[in-house]
C-alpha cells in the first residue's frame, strides 16, 4: 500500500473520530438552548450549570428560585463574525456563574436581516441588542435586573452605542472595539480589553474612550478609574500575545470579563475563570486531520477526473510576473465601487469585482499568444466538473461541522445564492491563474501556483493601502491566506494524479464563494 493511501486512511479515521467527539462536546458543556428573538434575531442561550450538576439532554433546565437567578450578559460578535464564533468565550463566562445570550446581529450568521451597505450606522445594531435586552428582561432563568452587555469589535462599538442609551445596565464589556461616545448618558462601568497585535487605530480609539470615560487622558494600562456603585468604572487591559481574534479565546480575556462582573455582583472567587471549552482542542485535532487528509483526496479526485497532457513550464517567472501585472492593470477599474454590488455581500462585491476583471485580462493574455487551449487542458468537461463537484461536496461535509466552534459555514437561502453568484464571478480567475501558473512537473506547478497566491495577497494588501478594498479586509487576510494553502494541498493531489485544470480550478472558485458567502455580511 503507498504512503499517501495510508495518510490518507489514517487523517480520515482520525478526522470522522474527531467528529463524534465535538459532536458529544458540543451537545455538553453548560446547559444552552437556540432560541429566536423578536426581530427575526438568532440567538444561543447559555446557562450556568445547575447546583445540582446534571445538565439536561435537550433545552435549558427548569428556572432557579426567584433571588437564586443568575445575572446575565448579552455578547455581540464583530464584523463577519457570528454567535458561533463568542461561544467559547459564553460558555467559559457561563461555566464560572452567569447567563449569556450571543446573538448573530443582521446580516451575518444565521440573521437573515439585512445589515445594508451603510456599516457606519450602529442603529440597526443597536435595535439588534436593544432586542436581546429585552429578552433577559423578561426571562424567568435570569435575574433581569443585572444585565451587562459586551462585544468584540464592531459589536464592542454597537455596545458602545446602546450602553449610553440604556438606563438599566450594569455594566459594558468592549473588546478590541469601541467607537464615539454618542448616547446621552453615560454608559456604565466600562471594561475596555484589546489585543497586543491588535491594530493601532483600535488601541488609540480604545485608550481614548477609557479617557472620556475616566476624565484621565492619561489612565494607563491595567489602572482603574471610578466606583462600581457609582456606575463610573472604567479600566483599560491589553491582553498580551494575542491579536484581534485569538483574543476571543485567551485565559486573560475570561479572567478579566468574569473579575468586571464579580465585582458588580459582589462574588470573591478563589480562583480565577479562564477558558473553558474542550472543543476547541477537538477542532484543533480535527482541523489537522482534515490537512493530512487533503493531498490523498486530491489524488482520489484526480483519478477520477479525465487525465490530460502536462503542458510545459517555461519561463515561470515571467508567467508569474504576467499574473502580477493583471492585478496592476486592473486595481485602478476597482478603485470607484459599485460594478459588482449585484452580489449581496460586504467586502465579497469588492473581491470578486477585482478577481473577475484580473481572471478577464489573464485569459485574454492566453488567447493573445495561442495559449488557451481550454479543452486540451481540460479533457471531457462534464466529468471535470462531476468531480469537482464531488470534491467540493466532501470539503463541505467535513469542514462545516469542524467550525462549530468558530463560524457557522452553513448557507441560508440568501447566503445560497449569493454563494452561486461569487462562484460565477470566480471562475474566469481560478481557470486564468490555473492555465497562467499550472504548468509542468507536480513540483513545479505548485511552486508556481503558491508564488501565484502570495501575488493575489500582496495585490489585496496594496488594494487596502490604496483605499480601493475595505481596509476591514485586513483582518481577514490571514483565514483568506490559510484557506488558499488548504486548497494547494488539495490542488497538488489532484495535478498529480490528472493534470486537469478545470477541475482545479472549479474546486477553488466554489470553496472561494463558499467562504465568501458564508463569513462576510449579507446586505442584499
Amino acid at each position: 500500500m503507498k504512503w499517501w493511501i495510508r495518510l490518507a486512511i489514517a487523517a480520515l479515521v482520525l478526522l470522522l473520530f474527531e467528529l463524534l467527539w465535538l459532536g458529544r462536546l458540543e451537545r455538553g458543556g453548560p446547559p444552552h438552548a437556540n432560541v429566536d428573538l423578536a426581530g427575526g434575531i438568532p440567538a444561543t442561550f447559555t446557562l450556568p450549570r445547575p447546583a445540582s450538576g446534571e445538565v439536561p439532554i435537550f433545552g435549558l433546565p427548569e428556572p432557579a428560585p426567584l433571588g437564586s437567578r443568575p445575572p446575565a450578559i448579552v455578547l455581540v460578535h464583530g464584523f463577519s463574525g457570528d454567535r458561533m464564533g463568542l461561544s467559547p468565550l459564553a460558555r467559559s463566562i457561563a461555566e464560572a456563574g452567569y447567563a449569556v445570550l450571543a446573538i448573530d446581529v443582521r446580516g451575518h450568521g444565521e440573521n437573515r436581516n439585512s445589515m445594508g451597505r451603510g456599516t457606519g450606522n450602529n442603529d440597526g445594531l443597536v435595535a439588534d441588542i436593544g432586542h436581546a435586552v429585552d429578552f433577559l428582561r423578561t426571562s424567568p432563568h435570569v435575574d433581569g435586573s443585572r444585565i451587562s452587555v459586551g462585544g468584540h469589535s464592531m459589536g464592542a462599538g454597537a455596545s458602545l452605542a446602546y450602553g449610553g442609551r440604556d438606563s438599566g445596565l450594569d455594566a459594558l464589556i468592549l473588546i478590541a472595539g469601541g467607537g464615539p461616545l454618542l448616547g446621552p448618558q453615560r454608559p456604565p462601568n466600562v471594561l475596555l480589553l484589546y489585543a497586543e497585535d491588535d491594530p493601532d487605530f483600535i488601541k488609540a480609539g480604545m485608550t481614548r474612550v477609557a479617557g472620556q470615560l475616566s476624565g484621565d487622558a492619561q489612565l494607563g494600562i491595567g489602572e482603574n478609574a471610578g466606583d462600581f456603585a457609582k456606575g463610573t468604572r472604567v479600566r483599560l487591559v491589553e491582553i498580551p500575545q494575542t491579536d484581534h481574534l485569538s483574543i476571543l479565546i485567551d485565559d486573560v480575556t475570561v479572567m478579566e470579563t468574569v473579575a468586571w462582573l464579580d465585582s458588580i455582583s459582589g462574588v470573591e472567587r478563589a480562583s480565577n475563570a479562564r477558558i473553558e471549552d474542550p472543543r476547541l482542542r477537538a477542532v484543533q485535532v480535527g482541523n489537522l486531520a482534515l490537512t493530512l487528509l487533503l493531498p490523498g483526496l486530491g489524488i482520489v479526485l484526480g483519478r477520477l477526473a479525465p487525465r490530460v497532457a502536462q503542458t510545459s513550464s517555461v519561463r515561470a517567472g515571467r508567467r508569474i510576473g504576467l499574473f502580477a501585472a493583471a492585478f496592476l492593470v486592473v486595481l485602478p477599474l476597482c478603485a470607484v465601487p459599485g460594478a459588482a454590488e449585484f452580489l449581496p455581500l460586504a467586502v465579497a462585491d469588492s473581491l470578486v469585482q477585482l478577481f473577475a476583471y484580473a481572471g478577464v485580462v489573464v485569459l485574454a493574455m492566453l488567447a493573445s499568444r495561442g495559449d488557451l487551449a481550454l479543452s486540451s487542458k481540460t479533457g471531457r468537461p462534464l466529468l471535470a466538473l462531476a468531480v469537482a463537484g464531488l470534491g467540493f461536496a466532501a470539503i463541505y461535509a467535513f469542514t462545516t461541522p469542524l467550525n462549530v466552534a468558530m463560524h457557522r459555514l452553513a448557507l441560508g437561502p440568501e447566503r445560497a445564492v449569493a454563494f452561486a453568484m461569487a462562484t460565477l464571478g470566480l471562475l474566469p480567475f481560478c481557470f486564468g491563474q490555473g492555465l497562467l501558473l499550472r504548468r509542468g512537473t507536480t513540483l513545479q506547478a505548485t511552486l508556481a501556483s503558491v508564488a501565484g497566491h502570495v501575488v493575489l495577497l500582496a495585490a489585496l494588501v496594496v488594494g487596502i493601502v490604496l483605499e480601493i478594498l475595505p481596509g476591514v479586509l485586513g483582518i481577514l487576510l490571514p483565514i483568506l491566506g490559510g484557506l488558499l494553502f488548504s486548497f494547494e494541498l488539495l490542488a497538488t493531489g489532484i495535478y498529480a494524479a490528472s493534470r486537469n485544470i478545470a477541475t482545479i480550478a472549479v474546486i477553488e472558485s466554489l470553496w472561494l464563494a463558499w467562504f465568501f458567502a458564508a463569513v462576510l455580511p449579507y446586505v442584499g
